[in-house]
């Protein structure tokens, strides 16, 4: 199974800390891109940037992870 893990940059260190055990758990590769923190300010660029994301990962199984006004 293809994954893609499209995430804030804010979750940058937490995830590529975790991410090897996660691999290991699921027995596949994660291809893994974070975007620019704080982009939920601009509620257009994030969709746009968003649905970018997505569509060059349209042959794989994604996942989103993103929150809201968690910028420091």
């Amino acid at each position: 199974m293809d994954l893609s893990l499209i995430s804030c940059g804010i979750f940058r260190y937490e995830l590529e800390k975790a991410l090897p055990e996660i691999e290991e758990e699921l027995g596949c590769k994660i291809d893994v891109d974070f975007l620019a923190p704080a982009l939920d300010v601009n509620t257009a660029l994030l969709e746009s940037t968003v649905t970018e994301k997505l569509s060059a990962h349209n042959d794989k199984k994604n996942i989103l992870l993103y929150g809201s006004m968690c910028h420091t």
